[in-house]
Order: structure tokens, then sequence, then C-alpha cells
């Protein structure tokens, strides 16, 4: 059955208004805007995967803080475009690994940074920077440059500077072996 005004709006009015679809679909549709409004909006699904999609257009999700809650499992955000984060800060934290993987890498900064890994284990720990080119025809460099120097230390251990499979070379305009007091 139907329910139609035509010409003017319809309005539905109580201390509360329950519309129930009796385990089938409930649709609006209106070639127009839709507009929810409410002290509190809350839109739950129950048991079943759900879509809130815009088609041909951006969709924005705006308030005081947004949060987004895979309850346990994958969020998942996926183009085929440029996908941005822009921000204050940016702060990203995990209690488990933390992947990043593309054709190219980039991580740039303004001011001063740092690449810190902090372990507490008694066993042995250890971070691989690695520049590896597995075509047969090219190789795979690592470049630290520095604008004024290079440093290289250790807190309480032994420097190593070489490789397991050829002969080992350094060096440039200057180069300083030592500590704070003297050099070679």
């Amino acid at each position: 059955s139907n329910f139609t005004v035509k010409g003017a709006a319809l309005t539905l009015s109580g201390s509360g208004v329950n519309i129930d679809g009796e385990n089938a679909e409930v649709d609006i549709t209106s070639t127009g805007a839709i507009d929810i409004n409410g002290g509190a909006v809350t839109i739950n699904g129950l048991n079943a995967a759900g879509n809130f999609t815009v088609n041909g257009a951006a969709l924005t999700l705006s308030g005081s803080g947004v949060n987004i809650d895979g309850e346990n499992a994958e969020v998942d955000i996926t183009t085929t475009g440029e996908f941005e984060v822009n921000g204050g800060s940016v702060d990203v934290n995990s209690s488990g690994d933390i992947s990043l993987d593309g054709t190219t890498v980039s991580i740039d900064g303004t001011d001063t940074a740092n690449f810190s890994m902090t372990a507490n284990a008694a066993s042995d720990k250890q971070m691989t920077i690695l520049a590896a080119n597995t075509n047969g025809g090219g190789t795979g460099n690592l470049l630290l440059n520095g604008s004024t120097r290079v440093e290289i230390g250790t807190i309480s251990s032994v420097i190593r500077l070489g490789n397991d499979s050829g002969a080992t070379s350094v060096s440039g305009s200057a180069i300083n072996i030592g500590h704070a007091t003297t050099s070679t």
C-alpha cells in the first residue's frame, strides 16, 4: 500500500516515530537531498555487511572527532587514486606490526627527525636498513648524505665497516676515525 502526499511535505510527528520494515527493506529514495537531524544520530546494522556510498561525489565525515572502529577486524581504505592524510600532527600506534609497502617510498621531514628502535628484551635485536636490487644488471646502493657530516656511533660496543664477500672502500675529502678527544 502507498501513503502519498503530492505537492507538499509529509510530516510524521510524535514523542517517537518508529518505522518497522518487518524483516524487509526500508527504502528512502529522493532525487533531492535527504537530511537527518537529531540531538544524537545512531545507525546500526545487525550481523550483516552494510554500505554507505556516495556515487559521483565526495563523502565527508565531520565532527569534533571521527572514530572508525573495526571491532577486532580489518579497517580497509582502498582507492585507485591518491590516499592523503592531513593533520596538525599524525600519530600511528599499533600493538602489532606496522608495514609500509610501495613501489617508491619517501619519508621527508622539515625539522630534526629520528628513526629509532627502542627494544627491551633479553635477546639481541637489530634494525636492518637494506638496499637490494635482485636484477643482475643493476646494483642496490645505500646512500647516506649529510650537508655537513655523517656520523656513525654506538652507545657501548663496536662499529664495523665491511661486508662478507669483497673489499670495502672508505674514501672522502676528510675522514676522522676515533672518539671525542682523538682521531686518526
